[in-house]
């Protein structure tokens, strides 16, 4: 069921967290360790770009949910939402939205972060014994367990054409995606709570707001290659051939993947605290606080409010098939709008 919402008539001024269950057998891999050492982090950017924000430009529908929204990811036309994603819910899950009938098709219990293969769903949760907790392969359609894959506290995931890529404590899990077999990369000393992960054909970069680094592995020799100082680091995106990090301090940082600096700080109303982002159609796309999602221009990084929403932390966003998706903390639904 769809329906519209209200939008937000001004601006002023999100986490993920999550646990899942999972009923099939587990799978537990053996696990060996990549390690090396670590190039200098590298700091450094431009000063921040800032621009007026112009009147509003979309609107969104909403689509209810069974509970309070969190992360979400959009793929083989569905998007993935994960819900009672706080530590304190007793039932957290994933559901499938289709993105034709804008209808919730598929639940799969669990909750946390997801992340869409060619064939399959990635779902990080369920907490096991020792710190351990599951990554599972699903089924799209049906929502069985394909895989199960005991790892120490995994927290994102996502899928790379070399392989499924989770973040671990004090690293970076390489999971091969038909065996399940794991290996370890492991980050230098003091970087502990890796939290965003991003595979790209050449690179995996992950985030760690603790710590306050952005880091680049390379997957062919599962070597740490370089790393920036980026405060409050939280979820990437990619677009125009650089890295962009939503930092919780509200701001992004644009890095140059190339160098492994930042080249732009982009800080305009907060914009990169809600930690969401997202790329697509040419743009990337943030959230702050509480105002609604801004676009980013790659060629200018010139900034703009263009969908406000009259809720709290954007927890989530996510494009597909030229639809641009978010979810909110306030709200038990999941908004779209169609990019034209």
């Amino acid at each position: 069921m769809s329906q519209r919402i209200p939008l937000a008539p001004a601006a002023r001024r999100r986490s993920r967290v999550w646990w899942i269950g999972l009923s099939a057998p587990l799978a537990l891999m053996a696990a060996s360790c990549g390690s090396g050492e670590a190039p200098p982090p590298t700091q450094g950017s431009e000063e921040p770009i800032i621009s007026a924000s112009p009147s509003p430009t979309l609107k969104a529908e909403a689509v209810e949910v069974p509970a309070r929204p969190g992360a979400m990811e959009y793929g083989l036309g569905a998007a993935w939402v994960s819900v009672d994603v706080s530590l304190s819910e007793e039932n957290p899950r994933i559901v499938k939205i289709d993105g034709r009938s804008k209808k919730v098709t598929l639940t799969i219990r669990g909750g946390g972060h997801a992340a869409v293969g060619p064939d399959a769903v990635w779902v990080v949760g369920e907490k096991q014994f020792m710190g351990r907790s599951t990554l599972k392969k699903v089924d799209t359609k049906t929502g069985k367990t394909l895989l199960g894959v005991a790892l120490e506290a995994p927290y994102d995931v996502d899928v790379g054409p070399q392989a499924v890529w989770a973040t671990v404590v004090g690293g970076l899990a390489r999971v091969n995606p038909t065996t399940g077999e794991v290996r370890k990369i492991h980050f230098p000393e003091g970087q502990d709570s890796p939290y965003h992960v991003l595979a790209t054909g050449d690179a995996v970069w992950v985030s760690d707001p603790n710590a306050g680094y952005v880091t680049r592995v390379d997957p062919n020799t599962n070597r740490v290659k370089g790393q920036v100082v980026v405060s409050g680091a939280r979820e990437l995106a990619v677009a125009d051939g650089d890295v962009w990090v939503a930092s919780q301090d509200g701001q992004v940082q644009r890095i140059d993947p190339r160098t492994v600096k930042v080249v732009a700080t982009i800080s305009q109303e907060g914009v990169g605290a809600g930690h969401a982002i997202t790329a697509c159609d040419g743009s990337i796309w943030t959230s702050n606080s509480n105002t609604g999602i801004y676009r980013i221009d790659p060629a200018t990084n010139k900034v703009e409010l263009v969908l406000p929403l009259a809720n709290d932390y954007l927890l989530g966003i996510a494009c597909g098939e030229r639809e641009l998706w978010a979810t909110s903390s306030n709200d038990t639904a999941a908004y779209y709008h169609r990019l034209t």
